[in-house]
C-alpha cells in the first residue's frame, strides 16, 4: 500500500475494522475509499466503484460429504 501511495502521490491511511459488516458500513458511509479484495456484486455496485482487477483469485469451498452446513 505504501508503494501504491507513492506511485499515485496520494497519502493513504489503513482503516482497521473488526468485521466485514463494518467494512461494508464504512464503504456506504464513504469512510473508506479502497478495498484490496472485494468481489463485484450487483448489491455492492450500488455503493462501490469497481476497477479492472489487478489480481483474480478463484474461490472454492470444500467440505466433507457428511457436513450438513457450510
Amino acid at each position: 500500500m505504501q508503494l501504491l501511495s507513492k506511485k499515485i502521490d496520494t497519502p493513504m491511511t489503513i482503516v482497521s475494522v473488526s468485521s466485514w459488516q463494518e467494512s461494508i458500513k464504512k464503504a456506504k458511509n464513504r469512510e473508506c475509499d479502497i478495498y484490496t479484495l472485494a468481489s463485484k456484486t450487483p448489491d455492492r455496485q450500488e455503493y462501490m466503484n469497481f476497477t479492472i482487477p489487478y489480481i483474480e483469485t478463484p474461490l472454492g469451498i470444500v467440505v466433507k460429504h457428511v457436513d450438513k452446513f457450510i
